[in-house]
């Protein structure tokens, strides 16, 4: 869902300073909503048109494909709890680590649970230093790849839904 909490524009105005020195930098912005005309806008004003796609809703498969192609997953969510919209555990993070992506996430909500600081992905404490962190990751290729081996490593080994599962049932068998 495309909504103000996302951090999208926040992520758009990055993008727009960063592609200075990266012209050919792409972002994706997968999904629909109520927030995707007014970064349509966006990114009509700050002239990036050029490196963001809008694709909409994706399929499972299409999903796959984009994260196969993906370097960084970055969503600084924001705090909108005075509209009751807050980031809750932040699945789209650890469907990024599946495919052995680091993610970029602000300190909002569950994203902590989700990614981990300097291990699986960067936790920003204040959105001034989005841009930085994003160029951290582009010039710096084995941070990037070693964040993304751990994401995956986490991923597989903690996150899976079977291994959540064992995990209650431990919890629900120690109760009876």
């Amino acid at each position: 869902r495309l909504e103000k909490r996302k951090g999208h524009e926040f992520i758009l105005k990055a993008i727009s300073k960063i592609k200075k020195q990266y012209p050919k930098i792409c972002y994706i912005i997968a999904g629909d909503g109520k927030e995707k005309s007014n970064l349509i806008s966006l990114t009509t004003e700050l002239n990036i048109s050029r490196n963001v796609i809008f694709i909409g809703s994706v399929s499972d498969n299409q999903k796959k494909y984009i994260f196969n192609k993906t370097d960084i997953m970055v969503m600084p969510t924001l705090d909108k709890t005075d509209k009751l919209s807050i980031e809750g555990f932040g699945i789209s993070y650890i469907e990024a680590a599946l495919f052995g992506i680091p993610s970029i996430a602000s300190n909002v909500g569950g994203t902590k649970e989700a990614v981990l600081h300097n291990k699986t992905g960067i936790i920003l404490e204040d959105l001034k230093n989005l841009e930085d962190s994003i160029r951290d990751l582009i010039d710096n290729k084995n941070k990037r790849i070693l964040l993304g081996q751990n994401a995956k490593r986490r991923a597989e080994s903690e996150l899976l839904w079977e291994n959540q599962i064992k995990k209650y049932n431990k919890i629900i068998s120690n109760y009876q």
